[in-house]
């Protein structure tokens, strides 16, 4: 059968040779005496059962035009399954494993080419017997010819397969899998003379040898839940397990949060639609797996937190999890400790340092995945400019030093220097703009000497070997860390600067290394023609022993509520979230970090190791240490070590919040109550009580002792609390004591508590009426904020500091009417000449209010989300108005605001009717009356001039408008508020009027105009604010009138170009000016003299 098939090939070559022999007059070449043309099939081991590819090559090839065979093998161990030709030779292949293994090819024209020829894949029948097993080449005679139809003469190299028994992840062929197994891969890897079972080495099969394996194979052998010798789960089938899950049309509700600043956990959760941003469309992927394979929805309640407050305090078991920003702890009564449930938390799919470096005594409440979005974002890292790293002459594989360990402080610092290129030849070194700036080392804002710090291995808190938090700052190097990180940053390839600085300095190529947290990768990622790489912070020496790699305290975490009663579904839901999280999520942002951000195999296995060496510190991510923060920044600054000072300093203070968190975690765990001796040692407080109990009587006596004050936070967001009985004995009540109670619907204060902290019934929406007795002397901003319930608020007679009046109370001294309700009527005899910060805020019932004369100011969330509120008169005598005064009344129609008004807070007026009305926008400008208030940075012309007649510019109006190129600011405005060009990075000029009448110049006014290159104050300004001028890359001059009496903080820190300051005054008077903390910080590093120079123009 198969000669005959033969000749038939063998004619249909000749015929074809023929056809085309008068077009291509070809003649074939002389064989070379040297090189006897050889056809090889190439040897291989294969495992029972596997399969293989085996490799047909030319070597010496003459020229040829066709080839006919067939391959002989043991058909009993063997099945052909696939032949296929490489198209470096052209021509037509004919061959079908299904119909047996000959096969034949035929060209026009010679083809001299050698190398792999054709391909040939085998599977070895299950029931094989290990040994070898050849593959014979039979060619006829006369069945390898030219084109003239010559034969050619081929001496055939034949091959076999080694076909292998083997146990998977039996690396010393022992057939046994045990440490033996290890210790052989280890020193195969680290490339020792050691015998091995080549075959065995796939332990995670996945086509690769690396470390991934030996990793697989020690968690088998520890007993983890992972296989050896299979392919691993990819997330797209249902879980191993759980096959017969069905959630049964159920849908799962998790409520998100939004700070307003950037910070929302609504992406973590859910996305609308598919947006073609591979990463952001993973989270809609997973749950639509999460529907499809599990029969489930997955849903999110936007910024949730009213309706979830409201179904966790009736138990209704609506959520089965709340987001928490910051990824603080859900230490609060009616909150599972995670650790307690049914889920398997050793899985790759749960963040292991998350519950290893947060989980206390065994306890742990929040939790989040290896796949959650913002702590992988927020990760910091250094990013490398491959360009100017090939430039500097760096011989060091940087990816070789991070896998040998030998990434360190003092390598960083040495290629800093070889980096380092005074572009300019001034004799000095700066970042500058973008296109003059000298080629500096590193770059970074001065939040990176924290990720420095923590990459040593130094830690603000750790756990000791009984599973309990303590203070680390004494316990590690911590001296010897600062030390390095002053030497790095104080050392001229080194330099600190603001955030857009240092990004477009590294995308000219001017800047070898950036410290930011991985999201970086994807701000700078559309630079054309820009080369990135990442790794991780340095080692502090050769001797440490892992990476430590910091992490911001963004990441949302969740919390898992004891009204969702069924610990079996919690325990599958979140398994199978987690789980297909990760292979969809996590999966979608390490290939972004590879394939979209950066395009480097080496990257993305320094984004697992990245973040596989992740910590999660109590002392930063929960804000134990929060006062060694600022400590840091000033010693790395000034270049001053004082770290046992500072030590001593921030000790008590993490001690502290350690103490506090201990007796929450303690109360949740016992009777739900915990006390803290007082200072005097004679009476307690209540520091902390998670009663899910309706009615709470707080007992007068603890261990013999009176109980004299409530502790901060000592009943926070018991949402179950209606009535709570406060005994005589008591005298304070702290900071967010009462928090969060939003069932709480009655409290008499005793009259001998004498002071209530900040916050401390905030969030009580319940609560109807409040009575202020007359011992109290002290009441804390906000303390009654958000108690949209309240409808009466009464002083006892006989106070000497507070009165209450229409309904409001009243802080006499001051006469600032710090709590309102729906109510309210605000007395017009003189004694209230300001509204507090959140003096209404959240009353929703309010529909209208008079605000009299008398009142001058009106406080930061005054009347905020008083959502009936239809109409606002404010007087003539307002002068100021705080941020968000009146944002989110979205009934809000009718809006008058005074011409004496100077200061407008940020997003005052924010979505009221007014507002969201296009019709009162002009040029993407609103105006109320005679005041600017915002402006739209996509609508915004470039060239604005400000209405004639302006009297205020509101905080932030301008805020990020990058198009604006130039504004003019008539005489008539008085003040320029609180951040209004920040980031108008485009914003070259600002005119102001001949006769200005402008007094005052806002924080941040001017931060990050990186275009601006002059400015001249007018001659009324008194004041320039904190951060005015921050971050002006291109300013050079700047003209101050002698009327100013004070320079904020960083004023003109980081305006590299600055060239000028003339002051129109003596010495003298300058000399007086109140002059912020390092105002000048870095201005004028990038003139000749390396400092500005100082003018006094009389």
């Amino acid at each position: 059968m198969f000669n005959k098939e033969m000749a038939r090939m063998k004619k249909r070559i000749y015929a074809l040779i023929l056809a085309v022999s008068f077009v291509f007059c070809c003649m074939a070449l002389p064989i070379s005496a040297e090189r006897v043309p050889t056809l090889t099939i190439e040897s291989k081991k294969v495992k029972i059962g596997g399969e293989v590819e085996v490799a047909l090559s030319i070597d010496g090839n003459p020229g040829i035009a066709g080839i006919v065979a067939e391959l002989k093998y043991d058909k009993t161990a063997m099945t052909l399954v696939s032949m296929n030709a490489k198209a470096d030779f052209g021509g037509t292949f004919v061959g079908d494993a299904s119909q047996g293994s000959g096969f034949s090819w035929v060209s026009a024209a010679d083809i001299k080419t050698d190398g792999v020829f054709a391909t040939f894949k085998f599977r070895i029948n299950d029931d094989a017997t290990p040994g070898k097993y050849g593959i014979e080449l039979e060619i006829g005679d006369g069945n390898t010819s030219n084109s003239a139809g010559d034969d050619v003469k081929f001496s055939v190299v034949n091959g076999s397969l080694s076909v292998i028994k083997f146990i998977p992840g039996d690396i010393n062929d022992d057939e046994k899998v045990n440490v033996k197994d290890l210790v052989a891969f280890a020193q195969y890897l680290a490339k020792w003379d050691v015998k091995v079972n080549e075959l065995a080495l796939d332990v995670n099969c996945d086509g690769k040898v690396n470390v991934k394996d030996i990793v697989r194979l020690a968690q088998y052998l520890a007993g983890w839940d992972v296989s050896i010798g299979e392919p691993e789960w990819n997330g797209m089938t249902k879980l191993k397990g759980y096959e017969s899950i069905d959630f049964g049309g159920r849908t799962f509700i998790i409520a998100s949060r939004n700070d307003g600043q950037g910070y929302d956990t609504t992406p973590e959760v859910w996305v609308e639609t598919i947006t073609n941003d591979s990463y952001n469309d993973s989270v809609f992927e997973r749950n639509k797996l999460m529907n499809e394979l599990y029969n489930c929805t997955i849903e999110v309640d936007e910024n949730g937190q009213n309706g979830y407050a409201a179904d966790f305090a009736s138990g209704g078991g609506k959520y089965i999890a709340s987001t928490m920003q910051y990824g603080m702890p859900f230490t609060q009564p009616g909150y599972y400790n995670i650790l307690s449930l049914d889920i398997d938390f050793t899985k790759s799919w749960w963040d292991q340092n998350y519950i290893n470096d947060l989980s206390y005594d065994g306890k742990l409440y929040s939790i989040i995945g290896d796949f959650a979005r913002k702590a992988m974002e927020c990760t910091w890292v250094i990013t490398f400019n491959k360009t100017v790293y090939e430039n500097s002459g760096i011989q060091d594989d940087i990816y070789q030093l991070v896998r040998d360990k030998k990434w360190t402080m003092d390598k960083m610092l040495e290629m800093n220097q070889k980096a380092l290129r005074d572009v300019n030849n001034d004799q000095k070194y700066d970042i500058g703009s973008a296109e003059d700036s000298d080629i500096i080392g590193f770059a970074s804002s001065e939040f990176s000497y924290r990720a420095f710090f923590v990459g040593c291995g130094e830690r603000y808190v750790t756990k000791n070997e009984s599973g309990k938090f303590v203070n680390a700052l004494s316990l590690g190097k911590g001296s010897e860390v600062v030390d390095k990180i002053i030497t790095l940053a104080n050392d001229y390839s080194y330099q600190t600067a603001g955030y857009e600085a240092y990004q477009n300095a590294f995308k000219a190529n001017k800047v070898l290394f950036i410290g930011e947290v991985l999201n970086v990768l994807k701000l700078v990622s559309d630079t054309e023609n820009l080369e990135i790489g990442v790794v991780p912070f340095p080692l502090y020496d050769e001797n440490q022993s892992r990476y430590y790699v910091h992490v911001n305290n963004h990441l949302p975490a969740y919390g898992i509520p004891t009204s969702f009663a069924d610990t079996q579904i919690i325990a599958d839901f979140w398994t199978l979230f987690a789980a297909h999280s990760k292979y969809t999520v996590r999966e979608a942002f390490v290939n972004s970090c590879k394939y979209v951000w950066t395009s480097d195999e080496d990257n993305g296995e320094m984004i697992d190791i990245i973040l596989d060496s992740r910590i999660y510190d109590p002392g930063y991510n929960w804000n134990f240490a929060d006062n060694f923060e600022g400590y840091l920044n000033t010693m790395v600054e000034s270049g001053r070590n004082q770290y046992a000072t500072v030590v001593e300093r921030a000790y008590s203070s993490i001690n502290e919040k350690i103490k506090a968190y201990e007796q929450r975690v303690e109360a949740l765990s016992g009777n739900g109550w915990a006390f803290a001796l007082n200072p005097d040692g004679k009476s307690y407080s209540v520091s902390m009580c998670v009663s899910m109990d309706s009615e709470i009587v707080i007992p007068d006596t603890y261990n013999g002792m009176p109980v004299t004050g409530i502790g901060r936070q000592a009943f926070w967001n018991c949402m179950s609390l209606k009535t709570v009985t406060i005994p005589s004995s008591v005298t304070s009540i702290g900071d967010s004591a009462f928090s969060g109670c939003s069932s709480l619907t009655s409290i008499t204060i005793p009259s001998s508590v004498t002071s209530i902290d900040y916050d401390a019934f905030g969030g009580c929406s319940g609560l109807t009426s409040i009575t202020i007795p007359s011992s109290v002397k002290s009441i804390g901003n906000q303390a009654f904020r958000h108690c949209s319930g309240l409808k009466n608020i009464t002083v006892e007679k006989g106070n000497k500091y507070y009165h209450s009046a229409g309904n409001c109370l009243i802080e006499t001294a001051s006469k600032t009417l710090i709590v309102g309700c729906k109510n309210s009527v605000i007395p017009d005899d003189g004694s209230v000449t300001s509204i507090g910060d959140g003096a209404f805020e959240y009353c929703k019932d309010l529909t209208s209010i008079t605000i009299p004369n008398s009142v001058m100011s009106v406080g930061h969330s005054a009347f905020y989300s008083c959502r009936s509120l239809t109409g606002i008169t404010i007087p003539d005598s307002v002068t100021s108005i705080g941020n968000y005064a009146f944002g989110y009344c979205t009934s809000l129609i009718n809006i008058t605001v005074p011409d004496g008004v100077t200061s407008i807070g940020h997003k005052a007026f924010s979505k009221t009717t007014y507002y969201n009305d296009e019709a009162n926008w002009t040029d993407g400008v609103l105006y109320v009356g005679n005041h600017l208030i915002e402006a739209k940075s996509d609508k915004i012309v470039a060239n604005y001039i400000v209405k004639t007649g302006t009297k205020c510019v509101a905080n932030y109006a301008f805020m990020d408008c990058r198009n604006i190129i130039s504004i003019t600011i008539p005489d008539s405005v008085t003040s320029i508020g609180n951040g209004v060009f920040r980031g108008c990075t485009s914003l070259a000029n600002v005119t102001f009027g001949k006769n200005s009448q402008l007094a005052s110049i806002g924080d941040y006014a001017f931060d990050r105009c990186s275009s601006l290159e002059s400015i001249t104050i007018p001659n009324g300004v008194t004041s320039i604010g904190d951060y005015a001028f921050y971050d002006c890359i291109s300013l050079t001059s700047i003209t101050i009138p002698n009327g100013v009496t004070s320079i904020g903080d960083r004023a003109v820190a980081y305006c590299y170009k600055l060239e000028t300051i003339t002051f129109k005054g003596t010495e003298e008077q300058w000399n007086a000016i109140t002059k912020g903390t390092n105002w000048d910080s870095g201005a004028g590093q990038s003139t000749s003299d390396r400092k500005y120079k100082l003018v006094f123009e009389k």
